[in-house]
C-alpha cells in the first residue's frame, strides 16, 4: 500500500484530556496532524497506515502503553513510538525502550525537547516507511497476479482453482510462510461467482487480541469504552464476496465458537448487539502450522477444523519445485524494475544453472 507522501499524522494516546489538548495544539502549530486517543484500545484502533510516529502514555485504561507499543511494533515495526511517563515511571519507560520504543519523555516535558524528538522520530519514520513501500512493491504481486511457474504442482493448483471456484465451500490453504497462500486465495476469489464483490483479508496474528472480536464481527455504539459509533467488521465488509482469514491457527480459542457459528448458521452478531445478521461470505483460511497438531493439543477446536478443511489445499515450497525458480526470478526482477522505474532487468542463463 503506497502512503500519501504529504501525510504528517501523529498518534497521541493519553487518558488525560489536558495532555491530549496540549499536544494537539503544539503538534498542529509545528505542522503535524494529531490523531487523538483517550485510552489504549482507541489508540490501537486508530493505528493507521498513514501515521508517521506515535506519542503514547504508559498508564492508560483498557490497554496500557506497553500493550499499545507491542501492538504497533508487531503490526508496524517501522513506526517510531515515543512513550510518555510520569516521574515515578522511569523504570517502566526503560522497559518500553527495550521493547522497541524510539525514546521516552518524562512529564511535565519541555516542549522544545519534545519538538526536536518528534522531528527526529518523523524523519526516521518517513525513511523507514519509504523503504517498506519499496520492499512491498517488489515482494507483493499485483491483485490480478497468477501463480507463477510451470511445474506439475503449480499446474495442479491452477486446475484445482478452476474446479472449486464455482462452489462456495470453505477452503483451507496450508503451506510454509511465503509460498503464496494469499495469492492462491485471490485467484480462487477472482475465478468465483463472487469476483465482482469484495475480497477482504483479516490477519489473525496482526489484529490485537483485545480488538479481534470487534474487527471480525463489528460492534455497536457503546459496546465498550471508546466505541463511540457503530462499526462494521470484516465479515460485513466482505458481504457477497470472500473473507480470507490468514494464519487461522492464531485465532484465540474464545473466538473460535463464534467463527464456527458463522460457518454453521451463516449468521453472526456485532459485539454489543442482539440482532442476528446474515454472513453472506465465502471463507478461505490459511495456515503455516499443522492445525491437526493444534487440535490434539486442545489449542484449536476439532469441529472448527473440519468446517474449515472442507477443501484442503497444500502448496509445496519452492525447494520442491525448482523448475519454477527461473519464472519467479524474472517476475521479481520485473517488479523491481517497475518500482524503481528502471529498464528491464534479467539474469544470465548460466546464473540460473
Amino acid at each position: 500500500m503506497m502512503i500519501d507522501p504529504q501525510s504528517k499524522r501523529i498518534l497521541v494516546a493519553d487518558d488525560e484530556e489536558t495532555i491530549r489538548r496540549l499536544l494537539e495544539y503544539n503538534l498542529t502549530k509545528w505542522g503535524y496532524e494529531p490523531v487523538l486517543a483517550a485510552d489504549g484500545r482507541e489508540a490501537i484502533s486508530l493505528a493507521s497506515e498513514e501515521l508517521l510516529c506515535a506519542l503514547v502514555d504508559l498508564k492508560m485504561p483498557e490497554a496500557d502503553g506497553i500493550a499499545v507499543l507491542e501492538h504497533l511494533k508487531k503490526t508496524r515495526p517501522e513506526l517510531p513510538v515515543i512513550v510518555m511517563s510520569a516521574v515515578g515511571q522511569v523504570k517502566d519507560a526503560v522497559a518500553a525502550m527495550k521493547k522497541g520504543a524510539f525514546e521516552y519523555v518524562t512529564k511535565p516535558f519541555a516542549l522544545d525537547e519534545l519538538r526536536a524528538l518528534t522531528a527526529s522520530a518523523t524523519r526516521l519514520g518517513t525513511a523507514l516507511r519509504e523503504n517498506r513501500e519499496l520492499r512491498e512493491a517488489v515482494s507483493k504481486p499485483p491483485p490480478d497476479a497468477e501463480f507463477a511457474g510451470t511445474s506439475r504442482p503449480v499446474q495442479n493448483l491452477r486446475e484445482l482453482v478452476t474446479k472449486i471456484a464455482a462452489i462456495d465451500s470453505t477452503v483451507l490453504i496450508m503451506g510454509e510462510t511465503g509460498v503464496g497462500k494469499g495469492l492462491l486465495a485471490r485467484m480462487i476469489h477472482r475465478a468465483s461467482r463472487r469476483h465482482a464483490n469484495p475480497f477482504v483479508t483479516a490477519s489473525c496474528p496482526a489484529l490485537p487480541r483485545e480488538l479481534l472480536e470487534s474487527e471480525m464481527f463489528g460492534h455497536e455504539k457503546g459496546a465498550f469504552t471508546g466505541a463511540h459509533q457503530r462499526r462494521i467488521g470484516r465479515i460485513e465488509m466482505a458481504r457477497g464476496g470472500t473473507l480470507f482469514l490468514d494464519e487461522i491457527g492464531d485465532l484465540p480459542l474464545l473466538l473460535q465458537p463464534k467463527l464456527l457459528t458463522v460457518l454453521q448458521d451463516r449468521q453472526f452478531q456485532r459485539l454489543g448487539g442482539s440482532t442476528p445478521l446474515s454472513a453472506d461470505v465465502r471463507l478461505i483460511a490459511a495456515t503455516n502450522i499443522d492445525l491437526q497438531e493444534r487440535v490434539q493439543s486442545k489449542e484449536f477446536r476439532e469441529d472448527l477444523y473440519y468446517r474449515l478443511a472442507v477443501i484442503p489445499i497444500l502448496i509445496p515450497p519452492l525447494r520442491e519445485r525448482l523448475e519454477d525458480v527461473a519464472v519467479l526470478t524474472r517476475q521479481i526482477l520485473a517488479r523491481i524494475a517497475t518500482a524503481r522505474q528502471s529498464p528491464p532487468l534479467d539474469v544470465a542463463p548460466e546464473t540460473m544453472g
